[in-house]
């Protein structure tokens, strides 16, 4: 089949596909001393955040109809021990980073991988991830496993 072709040699079909937001990462801004960030849910994955630590951040995951999956609607984030089940609409996440770090979240499944960076107070974002251009965005690749993601429609 076509489905076939897209397989990896091992024998466990495995689809790679490169997706890129055109807005990978959104820094969070300041408003009555909570972090306000959004980000807009994609089937294919993530938006990866930027926030400064010691102060709380109110994360805004906006989820519109049609992009909600079996993988993608449960976000895990092991070092602030979130689980959140999302759902069409707006939904929220509240956490104070007391750390700065690079810190990585998945989908339940841990397919769907994105990133939460914090910065030391006073600290700024790197030039070339700031560059609104969007030149030298990064293009992250998920595998998806066919098997698991066709099963769960």
């Amino acid at each position: 089949s076509m489905f076939q072709n897209g397989w990896s040699m091992s024998g466990f079909p495995v689809f790679s596909l490169s997706f890129s937001s055109g807005k990978e990462r959104q820094e969070a801004k300041v408003q009555d001393g909570v972090q306000v960030v959004e980000t807009t849910l994609s089937p294919y994955g993530y938006e990866s955040i930027t926030v400064q630590e010691g102060i709380p951040v109110k994360w805004t995951i906006k989820v519109e109809q049609g992009s909600l999956t079996g993988c993608n609607r449960a976000i895990l984030i092991p070092e602030y021990e979130i689980q959140k089940t999302l759902e069409i609409g707006e939904n929220v996440i509240e956490f104070t980073p007391t750390k700065a770090g690079t810190y990585s979240y998945s989908c339940w499944m841990g397919m769907l991988r994105s990133s939460i960076t914090v910065l030391k107070e006073g600290e700024e974002m790197p030039k070339d991830e700031a560059n609104a251009s969007g030149e030298g965005r990064e293009h992250t690749t998920y595998l998806w496993n066919y098997n698991l993601v066709g099963s769960m429609e």
